[in-house]
């Protein structure tokens, strides 16, 4: 990565104040500062029945703490339905921009005449984030994650965290800076991981 991309991805970041918190994490959370915590994080909701029903039982049965969604697959109406009944437990959403198995297909959550550049010539999402970055417009990502969020939350859905499919909503510097401007704009925390920062 440039080092120009990486000083405007800091940029964004220090100037959501995401460094600024009084408190770290474990106090926000009612624990002692030193505290150790640990999310274990089943992702993927939505995207088949069987998912869902696995996702739901390893929260309800096993140390599995935390789980994402994702709005544009199938069986989204499924796990909305649950999440709705059962706003105490931690629920983000699992940010889609691609469809990778080759046989079972989503696409975009926004009017498909607005989100063009995001979908191949049968209309549904790229299977790689390489084909995403070739032909993807950055305002265009913006639209369409940001329908994504609006669903969820209208669905009913107490959105915890932003997390990305893939890693395709950090792909690059400027989508990056796009995920990073959503999580501040519905003040919900999202996932950054190395790859954010990496050449």
């Amino acid at each position: 990565m440039k080092i120009a991309n990486i000083i405007l991805l800091l940029s964004v970041i220090f100037s959501l104040n995401i460094f600024s918190q009084d408190s770290n994490i474990a106090e926000r959370l009612g624990y002692k500062k030193d505290s150790k915590l640990l999310i274990i994080h089943a992702d993927d909701l939505g995207v088949a029945h069987s998912e869902n029903s696995a996702s739901l039982y390893a929260l309800e049965n096993s140390p599995v703490n935390s789980a994402s969604i994702m709005v544009p697959c199938p069986w989204f109406p499924e796990i909305a339905s649950y999440a709705r009944k059962n706003k105490d437990m931690d629920f983000g959403l699992h940010l889609t921009l691609n469809s990778e198995w080759e046989n079972y297909k989503w696409g975009p959550v926004s009017a498909r005449e607005s989100v063009k550049s995001l979908v191949n010539h049968k209309g549904y999402f790229f299977s790689s984030v390489d084909s995403l970055i070739a032909s993807a417009k950055v305002d265009q990502i913006e639209i369409e994650l940001r329908s994504q969020i609006k669903k969820a939350l209208s669905e009913g859905i107490n959105v915890t965290h932003l997390d990305t499919h893939m890693g395709s909503a950090a792909s690059t510097p400027e989508i990056a800076a796009v995920y990073i401007r959503l999580g501040n704009e519905f003040k919900v925390p999202v996932l950054l991981d190395k790859r954010v920062f990496s050449e």
